[in-house]
């Protein structure tokens, strides 16, 4: 394998491993999550502003969450289609 290759590989392994770290932190945010329900019982959280600025924001976050979620599919399914195609020699 050319060192090129073997470089860019390296490269995409590094970027899938941080990519993994970030999904990693998805859990977190799950659990974050749980502390916020707590949170919206709390006194205060009951003027309209505080309800369309939280809705908003998680109308978002969901949106971006699901999109991430339907790229990394499609994403892996296209990689995986990949297959060794070799050309043919010259005569």
């Amino acid at each position: 394998m050319p060192t090129e290759t073997k470089e860019r590989k390296q490269k995409l392994e590094a970027k899938i491993k941080e990519l993994q770290e970030v999904f990693d932190d998805f859990g977190d945010a799950k659990k974050q999550l749980s502390t916020l329900l707590k949170i919206i019982h709390n006194p205060g959280w009951t003027t309209i502003a505080d309800w369309a600025f939280v809705e908003s924001i998680l109308n978002a976050e969901k949106s971006y969450a699901q999109a991430t979620l339907r790229l990394n599919s499609a994403f892996l399914s296209a990689a995986s289609k990949v297959e060794l195609n070799p050309q043919p020699l010259p005569p």
